[in-house]
């Protein structure tokens, strides 16, 4: 969601500790900016659009309907097999409908969800991983990429925690924590011949 609901431009810099340790360090000043910075009118429509969003938990509710919605889009899927099966990653631009060969279903072999529009929700990252392993054992899919994103390292964690789960380590065959890319979960997943 645009900071001022689109209606004045604002900019911002957000950027790790790490990044910052050395300038507290040394002068504590940044000499960047921006075409938008020190901009009054926009900082306090920013200032009262964040007000809004919380004072009528906006996000909360966000989550709510995105729940309902996706209740309707399984009610769809169920009366219609062609239309995918809706997964919490739904706005990141998943296409609706799974593509058919002859009438059937086709498998994908690899789905990705990336969780960093939701990395401070909660419930929502538990909900968008379960709807992605629904998804994933629907579509007999091969393999699920995670992006949990390299920061502090909390994100890919809980994602671990998760998929450590008794239940749900009994729905894949094993997991690659890639060293190489430690922002990134590999799910593999075996299904019996002919599925």
């Amino acid at each position: 969601m645009p900071a001022t609901g689109g209606y004045t431009p604002i900019a911002a810099v957000v950027t790790a500790d790490r990044v910052l340790e050395p300038i507290r360090a040394g002068s504590n000043e940044v000499m960047a900016g921006h075409t938008m910075s020190a901009n009054p009118l926009s900082a306090a429509t920013a200032a009262a659009v964040w007000d809004y969003v919380d004072t009528h938990d906006l996000v909360a509710a966000a989550a709510a309907r995105g729940t309902e919605l996706r209740g309707h889009l399984r009610a769809l899927q169920a009366r219609h097999p062609p239309v995918r099966a809706p997964t919490a990653a739904l706005p990141s631009g998943r296409d609706w409908l799974q593509p058919t060969r002859s009438g059937a279903a086709m498998s994908t072999r690899k789905l990705t969800l990336d969780l960093h529009p939701i990395y401070n929700q909660g419930t929502l990252i538990d909900a968008a991983l379960e709807d992605a392993m629904d998804d994933a054992e629907q579509r007999k899919a091969k393999e699920l990429e995670i992006i949990c994103g390299k920061g502090s390292g909390a994100l890919k964690k809980r994602v671990l925690r998760f998929l450590d789960r008794k239940e749900v380590r009994a729905r894949y065959h094993r997991i690659n924590k890639d060293p190489d890319n430690s922002g990134h979960v590999f799910v593999y997943f075996r299904w019996p011949r002919g599925q």
